[in-house]
């Protein structure tokens, strides 16, 4: 592990507000590397008060990049504590009217004396967003931003005595120009946040506090990881976890396409990982009293799931048991199996037992007695339950045939009426982990909803980028065109999707690419971040949404996978707003939202293997 810890409270320009606790914010950080973590001092830079200078900020992350004792997938870690602002930008060295407005994070010398007549700039986070990504390119992408400023106005909200909040107003007339190096980057209409995970104090429209000498929020965050078993905890997780004090309206979130792994790692927590709020409430003013759990539908849960309720999340011994017996999109009603289930504030559900769901269907040649395994596998784990044999290799999406010396083959024969060919040949003993893949696999692919009217005026655009991308130059982009049924691209291009919402609603949406190969390999393209109550509405109604992607470059001609989308009214983590959910008389009238999914077949190619017709279609 290895780390950049930035800490300021003195700042030179006497147009800055002094801050309190930042110091000993980066200081406690530092701390919990080396003494709970044992991250190794020579593997910590750590920048304070006049040391942190816009050089030494932007010098250590570069030398993060180019460290050689970091390996592929060592965990590095920026944290970041001190003033944040907006900053109005020129990107035409000929001119002086400011075009754009941008996040900025402040060095202790900005506004301070630089070169000839110059000023020293703040550091725009579009810059720190590309620095992280040459961090990531050369090191992987196991890199963590933690950030306790905020980007809103500092005259926002009022607070007690003993409290500042992190962002100052620069001086009405400052303005920057974009530096050469990075000017390309404002013309981007994405961020690279599939190098890093993104954990903040704050939404972009909100503040960070800090009180007694502390950050509001990374004494919660560290007073979370130092009394929690981080083994499996993800990032959002920490997140949604935070104990923070409610006299500050600060919601705290987690933005990235690795914020659903497992802290510090690249590694998945496990498929049932997922815990939720179990409440007793009235789903309408006059109907009774239920009991009612904060995920429907859309989090893949089916009538007949049996969830176990706890305390608390550290509290070992169970409640009681409950049942399934009635689905919507957000929320599930359920029945006690034994007795009356108490619910307290903190109480928790985990996921004890499958219900009726879809199932994966495997055929084995009766000689091989493969039913016998499955057996013995589902009473090892559960989550293993919707996996039934037939009796007939044609209704079958798996075939199992058993070789000498205990060798299994496993053939993957087709998938959303797909045909494939993948052979995969593992040892009986690592027969499970394939099987609970492909289960997994199954079961995200056919969590599906046909709402028309909520996707309707959903349109989705496939542009192709420069093959040079990302170029220090002006990003320009080819014609987009509406996203077809079946679409051919090039193998090792880059590709921009724009999704643009012309519904009548804000949308969530997640975007996904299941591979169709014998990995079963499953990546989130996009995912809204996450946050205890306070989220940035990711595609609101009338805008749009730009998700980056490179073609999956497989050693073969030819490779498929299933490009899919959902689109929800509310945020899909169950977590969200569980407060609110708590403490309600009768269920929020959010939690009766929307949901819809669309699912393209993508084929990626060499150029040379296209058809004629399929070449004219990929160039208009």
């Amino acid at each position: 592990m290895f780390a950049l810890v930035i800490g300021i409270d003195n700042y030179a320009s006497d147009n800055i507000q002094s801050l309190h606790g930042s110091v000993a914010d980066a200081r406690a950080f530092k701390a919990y590397l080396t003494d709970t973590l044992l991250t190794p001092e020579d593997h910590i830079m750590i920048l304070e008060n006049a040391f942190a200078t816009r050089i030494a900020i932007m010098d250590g992350l570069r030398r993060l990049a180019a460290d050689p004792r970091i390996g592929t997938g060592d965990p590095v870690i920026i944290f970041y504590a001190g003033h944040g602002s907006r900053a109005r930008v020129v990107t035409n060295k000929q001119s002086t009217e400011a075009t754009t407005n941008v996040p900025v994070i402040l060095p202790s010398d900005v506004l301070g004396p630089s070169r000839g007549d110059n000023i020293v700039q703040p550091i725009p986070y579009y810059v720190i967003d590309a620095l992280l990504g040459d961090i990531a390119q050369r090191k992987g992408n196991n890199v963590v931003l933690v950030l306790d400023s905020c980007f809103s106005s500092a005259s926002k909200g009022t607070h007690p005595k003993s409290s500042f909040v992190r962002a100052v107003d620069l001086p009405p007339n400052f303005c920057f120009h974009a530096d050469t190096e990075h000017e390309h980057l404002l013309q981007s209409p994405f961020f690279s946040l599939s190098s890093y995970v993104l954990l903040s104090a704050c939404s972009s429209s909100g503040q960070a506090w800090e009180r007694d000498g502390r950050g509001v929020f990374t004494f919660a965050l560290l007073d979370l990881l130092c009394t929690m078993s981080i083994v499996e905890l993800r990032y959002s997780d920490a997140i949604m976890l935070l104990d923070i004090d409610s006299t500050f309206t600060q919601s705290p979130y987690c933005l990235g396409r690795n914020q659903g792994k497992l802290l510090f790692s690249l590694t998945p927590p496990p498929y049932e990982h997922r815990f939720l709020v179990p409440i007793r409430t009235r789903l309408m003013k006059d109907s009774p009293v239920e009991y009612v759990l904060s995920g429907g539908e859309a989090h893949g849960l089916a009538a007949g799931d049996e969830f176990e309720v706890y305390p608390d999340l550290d509290y070992p011994h169970r409640d009681g048991t409950l049942a399934i017996t009635k689905l919507g999109s957000f929320y599930s009603v359920l029945q006690p199996l034994e007795k009356i289930v108490p619910i307290s504030r903190n109480s928790i559900a985990k996921k004890a037992q499958h219900g009726r769901r879809e199932l994966l269907h495997i055929y084995s040649r009766p000689e091989d007695d493969v039913r016998k395994i499955l057996l013995l596998l589902e009473d090892e784990d559960k989550s293993m339950s919707n996996i039934v044999a037939v009796n007939n290799a044609n209704d079958a999406h798996l075939i199992i045939s058993m070789q000498q010396d205990n060798v299994v083959i496993v053939e993957l024969t087709t998938i959303m009426a797909v045909q494939l060919s993948f052979q995969i040949e593992v040892r009986v003993e690592d027969l499970a982990p394939i099987l609970l893949a492909s289960s997994n696999f199954f079961s995200s692919m056919k969590l599906v909803s046909e709402d028309d009217s909520l996707t309707e005026d959903v349109q989705i655009e496939l542009y192709r980028l420069p093959l040079d991308f990302p170029a220090p130059k002006p990003l320009t982009l080819n014609v987009g065109r509406p996203l077809q049924d079946r679409v051919v691209l090039d193998r090792g291009s880059h590709y921009d999707l724009r999704i643009t919402n012309q519904s009548q609603h804000d949308l969530y949406p997640i975007v996904e690419v299941f591979h169709l190969n014998h990995e079963l390999q499953h990546d989130i393209l996009y995912h809204p971040g996450y946050g205890h109550s306070v989220l940035d509405c990711p595609l609101q109604r009338g805008h749009s949404l730009s998700v980056n992607f490179d073609t999956f470059c497989p050693p073969i001609e030819e490779h498929m996978a299933f490009l899919k989308f959902t689109f929800s009214t509310r945020p899909l983590d169950p977590l969200y707003d569980s407060q609110t959910l708590r403490s309600a008389r009768r269920l929020p009238e959010k939690f009766e939202g929307r949901w819809a999914t669309i699912s393209k077949l993508l084929i990626s190619r060499s150029p040379e293997r296209k058809t004629l017709g399929e070449q004219e279609y990929q160039e208009k």
